[in-house]
């Protein structure tokens, strides 16, 4: 008898709102001023393609699904095949938004003017579904991240996470608002956020996370909505690093010192980290480490990405694992 490994998922992004993110650096950036760019630099992006982007530079492979159309639509689809992403989008009559990133080299600050989108018909939406679930299969991973064009709300989100759910799949969900609240309401096996986001699922979360007692208060509320039937809740904390909670506890990671050039992204590289090491059967405590060193990475460079085999060994070496309960993580 032949031993075999077990099968590994296959990831399904969805990034319902994809773009083309020019990212301008400007020195000393004066708002309402005439500023001259030191350069610009074209970007597939949105939440989906950055994800899926970093997840490819860690070794794992996905499709990334949404909507694209117009010249920038296949500006989209070109990046897809350079960067050997699967590309699942749908077509759609509307033009792909174009999003600005203004980074002052300085001091690394980025101001981001984000276009809404196109608007999505009914038809294509129910195309998007067409596309994507009859591909998800049991134990498949698939994320939810991003906003939503305009022509879908946030039963869009929910749908997304019942059918997906219907198959037998692992939902992760990275989205805002009414969004995540209704793609909460619907059980996802897990939920990462910000703490701004998690604020809309729990209003009485802290403002910031400061010491050991905020720190306490928000795992408490993380806990009471993983009670509700989601198996595990991220929320990052920018410097202060990211609190995580399953049914095996709650696990508050560190992030390593490093010196900032542009944290654009640096929340959807996380999620890729997530992502990467749960489904290659890696402990939460161990995701979310791989996760933060990733996320570190990432603000340590002018674009979003992690660049060609990145080497996240010394940042992970500077992160610190604790899990609340007093334990070292593992």
């Amino acid at each position: 008898m032949t031993d075999h490994a077990p099968q590994r998922p296959s990831f399904h992004i969805v990034g319902a709102n994809p773009s083309m993110d020019r990212t301008l650096f400007v020195r000393d950036l004066a708002m309402g001023e005439v500023n001259r760019a030191e350069r610009a630099e074209p970007m597939a992006g949105g939440k989906g393609i950055i994800v899926a982007r970093a997840m490819h530079r860690l070794g794992s492979t996905s499709a990334v699904y949404g909507f694209v159309g117009g010249v920038t639509g296949r500006y989209i689809r070109d990046e897809c095949r350079r960067l050997r992403l699967t590309d699942r989008h749908t077509e759609v009559g509307g033009d792909t938004r174009i999003n600005a990133i203004i980074v002052d080299s300085r001091t690394g600050d980025a101001t981001v003017v984000n276009e809404p989108g196109p608007e999505i018909t009914r038809a294509e939406a129910e195309d998007f579904f067409q596309t994507l679930m009859p591909r998800v299969a049991r134990d498949d991973i698939v994320a939810v991240s991003g906003s939503l064009p305009r022509g879908l709300d946030a039963a869009f989100a929910a749908r997304l996470v019942r059918d997906a759910r219907e198959r037998g799949a692992r939902v992760v969900v990275d989205t805002s608002g009414r969004a995540l609240q209704e793609a909460a309401a619907a059980t996802p096996w897990a939920i990462k956020c910000n703490l701004e986001e998690f604020r809309s699922l729990e209003p009485d979360a802290p403002l910031v996370v400061r010491d050991d007692a905020d720190r306490r208060r928000l795992v408490s509320q993380m806990h009471g909505v993983r009670r509700q039937g989601v198996d595990i809740v991220v929320v990052t904390l920018g410097a202060g690093g990211a609190l995580a909670v399953s049914a095996a506890g709650a696990v508050w990671v560190r992030p390593p010192r490093i010196e900032v050039v542009n944290a654009t992204g640096s929340g959807d590289t996380f999620l890729a980290g997530v992502l990467h090491a749960l489904g290659h059967g890696q402990s939460l405590p161990g995701a979310v480490t791989l996760a933060v060193a990733a996320s570190a990475r990432n603000a340590q460079l002018p674009l979003p990405d992690l660049g060609p085999a990145p080497d996240l060994g010394s940042l992970m070496a500077g992160t610190a694992s604790v899990m609340l309960d007093g334990r070292s993580a593992s």
